[in-house]
């Protein structure tokens, strides 16, 4: 009898546990697994019949418990490139909001009546959901944006911009972000350009450009407040250090112009049959420019850059040398050839022996970025001396044997650099070598993502920058500590060129380009400094391209790029410089703000109201049961 109460009390416990608990359960569930949720409209291009008209698309994204996964639901349909632009997307809004987002998933769901979504040009707006997603602050849904977000931060140009602000009138929009430059767009209806300032008054619309994700932040109603350091100047010991390098280069230019010079002198008839004199004069004249434009930006106090010039200087006058002797019978091809593989494998050696010196579990992260400079000309030099023929050399083998070998030597140069760096114990913050694996990885998908990029824009592939990518993959791979550099350099690289290229898609005007990168360069290097990272590289690619941006424009803007590349990517690498990065993203007081402890209250509450329902269910649960055993030992 007390076997079968106590089993009646146990099946009526057990029933209104269950009923109530799970009754509670989804709804505590649900709101316990999403922290946040923010929305905003994209705008797309569809086509019916052969016209093309402008669609809106409904982006949701939301913030979960996780370990760093990105997911991304898309109806109808997604081009291929839409999971690449949202994963870097993800990685942007991490980098500007400062939080790092690996203990989260991010779910990006978009739905859209066109069967087409253009996932590159919704990155700049997905970018900023996601920074007011991890921020946990309003989004103004009466902005609207088209414009992909770069590696480099930059809001990179898209297609059919007039036919997307259709699109932007009928979400009832007030303003639309379009990216910086493309105010005269290419209409995909009438073929025609058309000025968006104008349409979009027409059309009661203001029409604003950005050029990076801090300006589109800032239209959408933010106040963004970045680091405002003084200079972005090198520290004073890698100035000196510049300088002596220059002066290296000095005595060794001199030495080789004395010596070509001389030679010349005594055997101009010799030389002058069949116009090896004349091939000779161009290159002394082409090292006598470089030498005047580094002497000038020497006393500029631009020492890296003068070094550069300097180092072309070198090569022009080697080539000079290398002709004089080869004609004059002073020395062989093979030679020469023998000579620049011993200085190649020399600044190997000297490159293998600085890795195999490292801490594996921790490499200071600004030694990980002077590595990657020097892995990167170590690869250089063999892959040119691997290109040299073993005989019958043209004028061109000629130049490139010369250029292999300061190539070579200029890995000393930056090896100096890094020697001098890791002496002073600059910057601790650091990380592991399987850390570094794991950054590069992301790093390499990334650059694979810029890729897509561009071939979405131009309807073909780069041969040579997919080599680069296939190359860094199987560096990466090899397990090699050696081999992570290398890979670490060419994506870097890779993800600059296709960047750079996909703007010169759009941008005839390189001079404006330049500017635009300019001006983003200094401010990711202030990011760089505020975050106590010592952008030594990237300060030096900046000096670069400001020498260059008058001359040649194009140039100049890789420069910049590869700057802004060499200071977000080792914040990014260093996540614990990520939560320094001296950014505050705060909303204008037209904006309601919430507390960034909202999220954090929302789940304890939840968490609370889940203990309740168990408990709830428990002692209803005993009720019953005593209630259904009281009831049967009255029969």
């Amino acid at each position: 009898m007390k076997s079968y109460a106590r089993s009646t009390f146990l099946i009526g416990y057990l029933m209104v546990f269950l009923v109530l608990s799970i009754g509670f359960l989804p709804v505590v569930y649900s709101s316990t697994c999403v922290l946040n949720v923010k929305e905003l409209y994209l705008l797309a291009v569809s086509s019916s019949g052969g016209t093309y008209y402008g669609v809106p698309s409904e982006l949701v994204v939301s913030l979960m418990p996780g370990s760093g996964d990105v997911y991304l639901s898309v109806e109808p349909l997604a081009e291929l490139d839409m999971q690449a632009s949202v994963k870097l997307a993800a990685l942007i809004s991490s980098y500007v909001s400062g939080i790092d987002y690996s203990n989260y998933s991010i779910l990006v769901k978009i739905r859209s009546d066109a069967p087409i979504i253009g996932g590159p040009s919704a990155g700049g707006a997905i970018t900023v959901a996601l920074i007011s997603l991890l921020t946990n602050m309003s989004l103004n849904k009466s902005v609207v944006m088209t414009g992909m977000i770069l590696p480099d931060g930059l809001i990179g140009p898209v297609g059919g911009i007039p036919e997307k602000l259709e699109a932007a009138k009928s979400v009832g929009a007030k303003v639309m972000i379009i990216p910086a430059g493309q105010r005269m767009a290419l209409s995909l209806r009438s073929g025609s350009y058309v000025d968006m300032y104008e349409l979009g008054k027409k059309e009661g619309i203001r029409v604003v450009e950005a050029s990076t994700i801090y300006d589109a932040l800032k239209i959408f109603g933010y106040k963004v407040v970045r680091p405002q350091t003084t200079t972005i100047n090198e520290t004073t010991t890698i100035t000196e250090y510049f300088k002596a390098w220059v002066n290296s280069s000095r005595a060794d230019y001199l030495n080789l112009s004395n010596y070509v010079s001389n030679e010349v002198s005594n055997n101009r008839q010799t030389l002058s049959r069949g116009g090896v004199l004349n091939v000779v004069n161009n290159y002394v004249n082409k090292a006598s420019e470089a030498v005047k434009t580094a002497e000038k930006e020497f006393d500029a106090g631009m020492y890296y850059a003068a070094a550069s010039d300097y180092f072309g200087a070198l090569v022009y006058l080697t080539t000079a040398k290398y002709i004089v002797d080869i004609t004059l019978g002073k020395v062989k091809w093979d030679e020469i050839l023998k000579t620049i593989k011993d200085e190649v494998n020399n600044a190997t050696k000297y490159y293998l022996n600085v890795v195999t010196s490292l801490n594996r579990e921790y490499i200071n992260i600004v030694e990980v970025s002077l590595l990657a400079e020097i892995a990167g000309r170590v690869l250089e030099a063999n892959d040119t001396l691997n290109s040299l023929p073993a005989r019958q050399p043209t004028i061109d083998d000629v130049y490139s044997a010369a250029y292999t070998y300061w190539r070579a030597k200029s890995v000393y140069g930056w090896g100096n650099v890094y020697e001098v760096l890791k002496r002073e114990g600059v910057n601790k913050e650091g990380l592991s070598m399987e850390k570094l694996k794991e950054g590069i990885q992301l790093l390499l998908s990334y650059a694979t993502s810029a890729l897509t990029y561009l071939q979405s824009l131009t309807g073909s592939s780069s041969v040579n920058l997919n080599t680069l990518l296939d190359r860094a993959e199987n560096f990466l791979g090899s397990g090699k500590a050696e081999d992570l550099f290398y890979s670490l350099t060419l994506a870097l690289k890779t993800a600059t060129y296709a960047s750079i290229n996909t703007h010169l898609a759009f941008e005839t005007n390189t001079s404006f380009l330049a500017y635009r990168l300019e001006s983003a360069a200094e401010e990711f290097l202030r990011d760089a400094l505020a975050a106590g990272f010592n952008p030594v590289v990237a300060l030096s690619y900046y000096e670069r391209g400001k020498v260059l941006r008058d001359v040649d424009s194009s140039t100049a803007a890789y420069y910049y790029d590869l700057a802004i590349m060499n200071s977000i990517w080792y914040v990014i690498l260093s996540k614990s410089m990520l939560r320094k990065v001296s950014i505050e993203v705060s909303e204008q007081s037209t904006q309601t703000t919430v507390s960034s402890s909202t999220t954090i209250n929302t789940v304890l509450s939840n968490y609370l109201a889940l203990v309740a329902a168990i408990i709830t269910g428990s002692l209803a649960g005993v009720a019953l049961g005593y209630y259904l055993t009281s009831k049967r030992g009255h029969a």
